[in-house]
C-alpha cells in the first residue's frame, strides 16, 4: 500500500524506514504544495502529514485538500500533545492525529487503521495503455498475457505507472522503494529496470521504460501526447 509522506526530510526519511520495513511503499513528497498535487492525483491508501511540511502548513494543506473533494485518510503530526490542537487537525479535516515525540508501533497501528479505509478507496487494478497491474497478486498483464513480479519489480512498476510521463530520477527511484538507508547501491535500480524491460517485451506490450541521461526515468506510452 502506497502512503504519502509531507514532512521536513530530517523526519520524513527515518518514517518511511520505518513503513517500509511493515511492507508499505511510502512516497516523500519535498514541499506542502507537492504534497497537495501528489495527494489529489490519486493512488495513496493514506497520507501522513506534519503541522510543518514545508511551504504549507498542515492543516492549510488540508484544508485544501478536504476543499477539492479528496476523501484521502489523514493522519496530521502534531507537535503539542494538548487537545486544541488536536482539534485544529480534527476542524481541519484530519482522520487521526499523533503528537510527537511518538512510539513507532503506535504510528504503525494508526497508519494501520487508516490503510484499511483506503483499501476501499484504492482501485485494486492500475491502468495505463495497454498494461493492467494487479495490486493484490502482483500480476502485470498486456493483451490477455501476464506476468507476475518480484516485490521490487511491481513497486518500481506501480510508481512509473502512477508517475506516467514523469521523469523519476535513480536517487528518487532508490529513496522510494529502497531506502537509502538499506544498504543498497544504485545498481539494483538498474537491474530491476533491466528485468522489466525484458518482462514488458515478453507481454507484447508496447509501453517503455525509458532512460534520459542526467534526468531519470519514464514510462513511455504511444498513446500519451509525449510519445509523439
Amino acid at each position: 500500500m502506497r502512503v504519502l509522506i509531507a514532512d521536513q526530510q530530517e523526519n520524513a526519511q527515518p518514517m518511511a524506514d520505518l513503513l517500509r520495513r511493515q511492507r508499505y511503499t511510502p512516497e516523500l513528497a519535498p514541499t506542502g504544495r507537492e504534497a497537495l498535487d501528489w495527494a489529489l492525483a490519486g493512488g495513496y491508501s493514506c497520507m501522513i502529514l506534519s503541522e510543518e511540511p514545508g511551504a504549507m502548513t498542515g492543516p492549510e494543506l488540508l484544508v485544501r485538500l478536504r476543499e477539492r473533494g479528496s476523501d484521502l485518510p489523514v493522519l496530521l503530526l502534531i507537535d503539542a500533545a494538548d487537545a486544541r490542537s488536536r482539534v485544529r487537525g480534527f476542524d481541519a479535516g484530519a482522520d487521526d492525529c499523533l503528537s510527537r515525540p511518538y512510539f513507532s508501533p503506535e504510528l504503525v497501528a494508526r497508519v494501520r487503521a487508516l490503510t484499511r479505509r483506503g483499501a476501499l478507496l484504492s482501485p485494486d487494478l492500475l491502468t495505463a495503455g495497454d498494461l493492467t497491474l494487479d495490486r493484490r497478486t502482483f500480476y502485470l498483464s498486456c493483451n490477455g498475457r501476464l506476468i507476475q513480479l518480484g516485490n521490487r519489480e511491481f513497486q518500481l512498476v506501480e510508481l512509473l505507472l502512477r508517475r506516467q510521463g514523469q521523469l523519476l530520477s535513480t536517487e528518487r527511484l532508490m529513496d522510494e522503494i529502497w531506502g537509502f538507508e538499506s544498504g543498497a547501491g544504485t545498481s539494483v535500480v538498474w537491474t530491476n529496470i533491466a528485468y522489466l524491460r525484458r518482462k514488458l517485451k515478453l507481454l507484447g506490450s508496447s509501453a517503455r521504460i525509458l532512460l534520459r541521461r542526467g534526468q531519470g526515468y519514464l514510462l513511455w506510452l504511444p498513446s500519451e501526447e509525449q510519445a509523439k
